[in-house]
């Protein structure tokens, strides 16, 4: 697959659709933000475009699963392949979903911190030694309560950006861009358990473990591995328990806004003020 075609893929598994279609972890994380900021994205659709910082992130994902693609093949990517692989997902980032920069010099700084993520990735990372068998792979499951067997008649959708396999079991990984090195596992429950749900669902297997690599977008980047251990009862029940507040709140309709640190990098806010 090209860098277009997993762009163009990844595009089209992000379109909104309708509210009942599925429930996917970052439907519910924007909506345990704020329910008016879900609102405006998934049902009144307003019009927006990715800030710099997104974009980065974008197209730093889009990179990492063209190398790990390679790795696939049976080929390891080298450092002077790189400029070429960001100079095409940028390009072609911006064709499917255009991001606006301040200025040139905004674009290229963006454009460069790309490249020293994806350096910085790869010096650090063992690649020949890692076994991936799926990048940015689909999975969609009905979702039922594995503590109760409550059925809620909706599908978990999640994209995961990359699987590996080592002696002990399989190795559900995220990647993540950051502007420093903070972790609060927390922060990232509902991806890691949503994650580990629907790989358990459908391999009928637990996860060895989840892991977030966190690219930091510091003057040096650093490259930071965050590993969790499989999921428990407690984080099942934990996620079902918000799956029926949202559900309940979609039902009547309800989306209060909730002011706070997050309306400052939200995409909606300019409606808010």
């Amino acid at each position: 697959m090209s860098i277009m075609q997993f762009l163009e893929q990844e595009a089209k598994e992000q379109q909104t659709g309708q509210i009942w279609d599925y429930i996917s972890a970052s439907r519910l994380s924007l909506w345990s933000k704020c329910p008016l900021a879900f609102r405006k994205r998934y049902i009144d659709q307003e019009p927006s475009s990715p800030s710099p910082n997104m974009f980065v992130g974008k197209v730093v994902h889009a990179v990492l699963a063209h190398i790990y693609r390679h790795r696939i093949a049976g080929e390891v990517c080298t450092a002077e392949q790189l400029p070429q692989f960001v100079a095409d997902a940028w390009n072609k980032s911006l064709q499917i979903e255009p991001c606006y920069f301040d200025d040139v010099s905004q674009e290229e700084k963006c454009r460069y911190q790309v490249l020293d993520l994806a350096t910085a990735y790869l010096d650090a990372t063992a690649l020949q030694e890692e076994r991936p068998i799926a990048i940015e792979k689909r999975y969609e499951m009905s979702l039922i309560d594995p503590v109760t067997g409550e059925d809620f008649g909706i599908p978990l959708v999640g994209i995961v950006d990359l699987l590996l396999e080592n002696e002990q079991g399989r190795i559900i990984v995220d990647f993540k861009t950051a502007s420093s090195s903070t972790m609060c596992e927390l922060q990232h429950e509902l991806q890691l358990t949503a994650y580990s749900y629907l790989y358990r669902s459908i391999a009928e297997e637990n996860e060895l473990r989840s892991e977030i690599r966190q690219l930091v977008k510091t003057k040096v980047p650093k490259i930071n591995v965050y590993r969790f251990p499989a999921r428990e009862d407690d984080h099942f029940t934990r996620f079902f328990d918000l799956v029926r507040e949202y559900l309940d709140n979609l039902d009547r309709g309800v989306y209060n806004y909730r002011p706070g640190f997050s309306c400052s990098m939200c995409e909606h806010n300019y409606s808010c003020c």
